[in-house]
């Protein structure tokens, strides 16, 4: 008697995996972190809150446009990135996904695009919120570069011997 698996009864994925490059845009206004809900009818994660973000490369091949007018286009407002802070990496599906994290500004009237909806979070606001993962890679990710003072000196062991 042969017994059919779980395993061999489901379909295996052929999809090739699609690499991306991503911009995330940190917006930290002192009261928290600026996050857009995704519209119901998003195809991906719809009703979700996530970090600014746009796309760099698709399989290798770059995208057109600069990050802040492509920000503009897809939130409204104007906007001033920042250099890179750091990176993460994250798979979602059949998505790799290689983010390079920027603290940005965006000066704005309080309105975003039509359809979309935006605030500002601190943690325990965020909390409540449903997030990708990837909005805790990323805040992680600024935390621990936050949390090493770049203009600290580095500790020194004098030369000379103590008596």
């Amino acid at each position: 008697i042969y017994t059919l698996s779980l395993h061999d009864a489901l379909p295996i994925s052929k999809r090739e995996a699609e690499r991306h490059r991503l911009l995330v845009a940190v917006v930290d206004d002192g009261s928290g972190v600026l996050l857009f809900r995704r519209p119901d009818d998003s195809t991906l994660l719809a009703g979700t809150w996530e970090l600014p973000w746009m796309t760099r490369e698709r399989n290798g091949v770059p995208e057109p446009g600069d990050p802040e007018s492509a920000l503009a286009e897809r939130y409204g407002g104007r906007w001033t990135i920042g250099p890179r802070v750091g990176g993460v990496r994250h798979g979602i599906t059949y998505r790799d996904l290689e983010v390079d994290v920027h603290r940005a500004e965006l000066a704005w009237g309080g309105e975003v695009r039509e359809g979309m909806a935006a605030g500002f979070f601190d943690e325990s606001g965020r909390a409540n919120l449903p997030l990708s993962s990837l909005v805790g890679k990323v805040l992680a990710a600024v935390s621990r570069i936050r949390a090493t003072p770049a203009a600290a000196a580095p500790a020194r062991r004098s030369r000379s011997r103590r008596r």
